[in-house]
């Protein structure tokens, strides 16, 4: 089961030079994580680039790498996992990415 996230970007990410990398959402989300699961590789380079932190979680204990997971994000989660992301991290539930990629899968 693939999942899309229709929204609209918040921060105008298709063009995500001079976004604060540590600006956050009411919800803990980071610019970062808001174009991971919404899949949009042209803003995370400059994101991680610019010293957006892989390991920033929001609100719910969820990394922008455990987001791709829920949203079937494959090319931003191989792009988080390059610059370093921990495979490992448990969100406030103790789900990784690994349990959200099986429990989105349907398996």
């Amino acid at each position: 089961m693939c999942r899309t996230n229709h929204h609209k970007p918040r921060w105008g990410l298709e063009s995500a030079h001079g976004v604060n990398v540590e600006t956050r959402e009411r919800d803990g989300k980071t610019a970062l994580i808001e174009a991971a699961f919404d899949g949009q590789m042209e803003a995370m380079k400059p994101l991680l680039s610019n010293g957006a932190k892989t390991e920033d979680t929001d609100n719910r204990g969820q990394t922008a790498l455990i987001w791709t997971a829920e949203f079937d994000q494959v090319s931003a989660a191989k792009l988080l996992l390059s610059q370093g992301a921990n495979i490992h991290a448990k969100d406030k539930q103790g789900q990784t990415a690994l349990h959200w990629s099986v429990i989105v899968s349907g398996w």
